[in-house]
């Protein structure tokens, strides 16, 4: 009888361990699938020059406030 529960702790036990490895890598790719998706949703074309356009738009609205 003790050798049988002997048997069944160490199936769960690999069970276990192979399951936690599988859980480790899936939450991995979930990671970067996610990291992916959110890099190519933030990513512009000409980042520069539209930040240049902003830059400029805030100068012109910024004098406008300073000449009041």
């Amino acid at each position: 009888m003790d050798n049988l529960f002997t048997i069944i702790d160490t199936v769960s036990f690999i069970l276990w361990y192979v399951s936690c490895g599988l859980l480790t890598v899936l939450w991995a790719l979930a990671i970067a699938l996610l990291a992916t998706v959110l890099h190519a949703s933030f990513r512009t074309p000409n980042l520069k020059a539209r930040l240049n356009t902003f830059r400029e738009e805030f100068r012109a609205v910024w004098r406008n406030y300073s000449e009041l």
